[in-house]
């Protein structure tokens, strides 16, 4: 089995009232990822959910 490390961060943006920032930080470890992401496809299949990019959607396209 192969093993991958990831890491992962979002960020959410400055929240205008605080003037703050929030952001997430995940390391993670993979154990056959092709195996994983095969397996969250065919659940995304099955669920009828689409790919999307964040950056379409959101307040700066009025929330479409």
């Amino acid at each position: 089995m192969d093993k991958k490390y990831s890491i992962y961060i979002d960020e959410s943006g400055i929240h205008k009232n605080t003037e703050h920032s929030t952001f997430v930080l995940i390391y993670v470890k993979i154990e056959d990822e092709l195996a994983i992401n095969a397996g969250i496809e065919r659940i995304e299949a099955d669920l009828g959910i689409s790919h999307f990019h964040w950056a379409d959607f959101g307040s700066k396209r009025g929330w479409e």
